[in-house]
């Protein structure tokens, strides 16, 4: 008896691992905080993770990546539209925007590093 499984495609393995990693993101941020956005905590925590998609999956780690991004400008987004953006922020729109943008280009460092530590571990372990 052949019982076949269906198992995952691997872009919707990329697609779940970064959901969950950008979803963990928020929750630490939001819990960590209080609310309020810590981008020292985002950085950090976007620049681990996005390496360690790196390392493990090479070129395939963009798509993780720009996943476990995009869940963070879109809680920004819901939180200035909800109206729980905080009291000290002058101008909530440029304030999306800049996280938003400062968290891509960490997202791009981290998973661009990651890369690079794959490619050099594929390359020492073929000599």
């Amino acid at each position: 008896m052949n019982i076949n499984l269906p198992l995952p495609s691997p872009h919707k393995r990329l697609l779940r691992s970064g959901l969950i990693v950008g979803g963990g993101i928020i929750i630490v941020e939001l819990l960590f905080n209080g609310g309020e956005t810590a981008p020292i905590v985002v950085v950090v925590l976007m620049l681990i993770s996005t390496f360690v998609f790196g390392v493990l999956w090479g070129q395939k780690a963009w798509k993780a990546s720009g996943y476990a991004w995009i869940t963070f400008p879109i809680i920004l987004i819901v939180k200035y539209f909800l109206g729980m953006t905080g009291a000290h922020v002058s101008n909530p729109q440029l304030a999306v925007l800049l996280l938003s943008g400062l968290t891509l280009l960490v997202a791009a460092f981290g998973t661009a590093i990651g890369i690079l530590f794959h490619k050099s571990l594929i390359q020492s372990g073929q000599k």
